[in-house]
């Protein structure tokens, strides 16, 4: 019998060199001159790596069961929406959700309810879970949200700004200061009194506005949706769009906004399995996509960029502008401010002399406006747009080099948009091509008169017709085509 790995190891290096030797297949060891000697024992170092345990860590395995999960109420339509897809991957799990505030989860766990996993809106609560001995694992950011205000549709206060919720009479609820949204609330508003255009007093007014406080922040939303409070302050993805045409959302400026960041761990429950395939699931492209697709922010901007810019950050920047009765003036083109801002884009690929366009030069090819309403995670979103086509644009850059070979052979080239941030979209030619789609893609570099701005960059894509947001990339920073080549027989 061949002597094991471990025996081996025991009689020294020479030994391990002659056991790969047999392992690769041949019964007996050459001559060893030095040169082979380093050759085997770098073969010898390779098999013992295979060998070893992998430090890396594993893709959970498929999950069956119930599977627990303990979640801040703010996620409820983004795992709701996982859920479908996650049983489909793991058709013998069923995951059961209890949606809640952070605090009031982290209580239960406390007191020994069983989750195999949980999904807080804050670190506090998350490491309240640890600290109660329910928390399996480490946790990870999984996503990041925004903090709005909103208002009954009718605004009978007429709130236009976070200064308006110290106004006189205005009815203000929040959460308990326990629940995330609760803090998150004050910590906005420590940040707004520190404005001396606000009023130190701001908090406090506000304060004495609030009329009740909620248990979480999705009974928070339903009394201004029943017009028992004229305001609130909110995440951005809890204006759902079955709630949106009931309410009106006010931005909340960049120098006031805290980012809500939301943790998720493996929890001490009977399932660890289903819950490490749960974290796995929610971590992964798939999980990334679905809580993008209800407005969540991802886990951290890229390294050096500025804060994200909330999709009308320039309008609540304004907005003490217009309510001092000062009109806005308008937006300026806009310096790089962070690395996600493309100030040009690169046309390369199959064209005649690929080169770069900045503002200036896309504003003299043909122009065209289209007016356009889309889905945009949990609402809509639109405008009216100005730019110019992709098909001008790869005529301004030598005109697109098509292959001939087949019968039409255009129709296998794809043209790859890719935003400043890595985002990236896929068109065949066949939906540009004047003969087949002829779809008036636009490189858009107006929005509404006005410059796009820092988050949108200097050129987005505008796809009229599409029903949803995905394909309107902002910050463009490079558009390629490309030839797969013909199936090969």
């Amino acid at each position: 019998m061949a002597p094991g790995l471990p025996d081996v190891l025991a009689d020294g290096p020479m030994s391990l060199i002659h056991w790969v030797y047999m392992r690769l297949g041949n019964k007996r060891l050459p001559a060893v001159t030095s040169a082979r000697r380093s050759f085997f024992g770098i073969v010898a170092i390779m098999v013992l790596a295979g060998c070893a345990p992998s430090t890396a860590t594993p893709a959970a395995a498929p999950a069956s069961g119930e599977v627990i999960v303990f979640a801040a109420s703010s996620l409820t339509d983004a795992f709701n929406d996982m859920a479908t897809p996650f049983q489909q991957a793991n058709p013998n799990a069923k995951v059961a959700f209890n949606f809640g505030a952070s605090s009031q989860l982290a209580t239960q766990l406390g007191q020994g309810a069983r989750a195999d996993a949980f999904a807080s809106a804050d670190q506090t609560q998350m490491d309240n879970a640890k600290k109660a001995d329910a928390i399996a694992g480490p946790d990870t950011i999984f996503a990041r949200n925004r903090l709005i205000i909103i208002t009954p549709k009718d605004n009978p206060k007429k709130i236009a700004a976070v200064k308006d919720l110290g106004n006189d009479g205005v009815k203000f609820v929040t959460a308990q200061t326990s629940v995330p949204i609760g803090q998150y609330t004050m910590q906005m508003l420590d940040k707004a009194s520190a404005d001396a255009s606000m009023g130190s007093d701001l908090k406090s007014k506000v304060e004495g506005n609030t009329v009740s406080k909620e248990d979480n922040v999705r009974q928070v939303v339903s009394k201004v949706q029943l017009g028992e409070a004229d305001a609130a302050v909110v995440y951005s993805t809890d204006a759902v769009p079955q709630v949106r045409d009931q309410l009106q959302i006010i931005q909340v400026p960049d120098a006031y906004q805290v980012l809500a960041a939301y943790p998720i761990a493996v929890a001490k429950g009977g399932n660890s399995r289903g819950g490490e395939a749960w974290v796995s699931y929610v971590l992964g492209p798939q999980g990334h996509a679905m809580l993008a697709k209800w407005g969540f922010l991802p886990p951290a901007p890229a390294v050096g960029a500025a804060p994200q810019a909330s999709p009308a950050a320039a309008d609540a920047a304004a907005a003490p502008a217009a309510a001092a009765g000062k009109p806005a003036g308008p937006a300026p083109v806009p310096v790089v401010a962070s690395t996600t801002f493309a100030p040009d884009v690169a046309i390369k690929g199959l064209v005649g002399a690929p080169r770069s366009f900045n503002r200036e030069d896309l504003m003299k090819l043909q122009a065209e406006t289209v007016q356009v309403s889309y889905q945009a995670g949990q609402g809509t979103d639109g405008g009216s747009f100005t730019g110019t086509r992709l098909l001008n644009v790869f005529d301004a850059a030598g005109g697109a080099k098509l292959p001939s070979d087949t019968n039409n052979a255009k129709l296998r080239v794809t043209a790859m948009v890719t935003g400043a941030d890595g985002y990236q979209v896929v068109f065949g030619w066949g939906d540009l091509d004047p003969d087949f789609g002829a779809a008036p893609i636009l490189l858009a570099y107006t929005r509404d008169g006005q410059p796009m701005g820092d988050r949108q960059g200097m050129a987005r894509l505008v796809v009229p017709g599409d029903k949803r947001g995905g394909r309107y990339v902002s910050t463009v920073k490079s558009i390629e085509l490309k030839d797969p080549g013909p199936a090969q027989p």
